[in-house]
């Protein structure tokens, strides 16, 4: 199973290098990479969920195969959890599941909300 992990606020995918000793190998870690930060820093960065969100699907759905899940920390949650209503309204494949770390529930999150 791959798990695709997203990243707090100003780090990079090496914030996961870690997981791989950790979980079992059955687990492959798949950090998606945000544009500004690490091989990515010549993207401009974006500080808007819903412009964010798309360029994720398109980074996922490359990369994806077979049953996923979504791991989330921080401002990763956000992503996370917009990301899948973003894959479920254009018809993805859906992970098996969403975990999500260190940040309140959407409900108590502003709808124009800023990284």
């Amino acid at each position: 199973m791959q798990l695709f992990c997203l990243p707090y606020a100003g780090a990079g995918a090496s914030a996961f290098r870690c997981m791989k000793e950790v979980l079992p190998r059955s687990i492959s870690v798949c950090p998606l990479h945000l544009p500004g930060r690490e091989h990515r820093y010549s993207a401009p960065l974006i500080n808007q969920v819903f412009e964010l969100v798309p360029q994720l699907a398109q980074q996922l759905h490359a990369e994806v195969n077979g049953s996923y899940a979504i791991y989330g920390h921080s401002m990763g949650s956000l992503l996370g959890f917009e990301l899948i209503r973003f894959l479920r309204r254009h018809h993805f494949a859906l992970p098996v599941h969403f975990f999500a770390a260190a940040r309140g529930a959407p409900s108590l999150c502003g709808e124009d909300e800023h990284f």
